[in-house]
């Protein structure tokens, strides 16, 4: 029975010594890497999520904003169709080519104030996040 206990004994302590020197290599070897009251502070400000939630809100607001302007602007639509035919039997080798295309353009003249009421709460929205 004593041999065991030796064996084991040693192996219990060639793992401790691993472990041991396995997390001291971990351990930063710098000197000048503390943490100062100013350090912490601009550490705390640059990661905090709410402060990036407040700026992306921020951004959102300022895009819906941009959106609502924006449904000012006339819209226009362009398209085109193109097919061609062929028929090699009857009268003759006959190819047909049949082209058109279209333009739309259109402007909401009136909406019963809609657009004017959604820039107004997106501005609010805007003065709000910032």
């Amino acid at each position: 029975m004593p041999t065991i206990y030796v064996k084991m004994n040693r192996y219990l302590s060639t793992s401790v010594a691993t472990a041991i020197l396995t997390m001291s290599l971990h351990i930063p070897a710098k000197a000048d890497d503390t943490w100062t009251f100013a350090r912490c502070l601009d550490y705390a400000r640059a990661n905090n999520i709410s402060l990036l939630q407040s700026q992306l809100t921020g951004d959102i607001a300022a895009l819906s904003l941009e959106e609502s302007k924006a449904k000012w602007q006339p819209t226009l639509d362009f398209s085109t169709r193109h097919s061609i035919g062929n028929t090699p039997w009857g009268d003759g080798d006959k190819t047909t080519a049949n082209g058109t295309a279209g333009f739309n353009a259109s402007w909401t003249a009136w909406d019963g104030g809609a657009r004017s009421a959604q820039i107004k709460r997106d501005r609010i929205d805007t003065k709000i996040a910032s």
